[in-house]
């Protein structure tokens, strides 16, 4: 199974899990967002490791991450894929003494079909 595709994001919060967006994984590029913010950046695949980088940016109240709220943060996350999950770890770059469980879920292969 391709990486490519559309995938829902969860974090684990105190309350258990809940979905923050979705992110188009495609040909190295990470895109997505949510209705209070959008992420941009790359993605690396190598046997069942996986890593993003992103630039998020929020357009609506940031959210707290690692006790900081800013417009826009850098963030890292590594984690291991078995087929339509990736189950991983997030932090804003530079500070890996916060670190918050997340996992993707694939949710569609990426399928254009084009009109005549």
């Amino acid at each position: 199974m391709s990486i490519e595709g559309l995938w829902k994001t969860e974090i684990c919060g105190p309350f258990g899990w809940e979905t923050v967006g979705v992110l188009v994984l495609n040909d190295g590029v990470a895109a997505g967002g949510n209705n209070n913010h959008c992420s941009l950046g790359v993605y690396k695949e190598r046997d069942e490791s996986v890593q993003i980088e992103l630039a998020v940016d929020f357009y609506g109240t940031p959210r707290s991450i690692s006790g900081v709220r800013e417009r826009n943060i850098e963030v890292s996350i590594s984690g291991k894929r078995e087929s339509d999950l990736i189950e991983a770890q997030a932090h804003r770059e530079g500070d890996v003494k916060h670190i918050v469980e997340c996992r993707l879920r694939k949710r569609s292969d990426l399928r254009v079909n084009a009109m005549s």
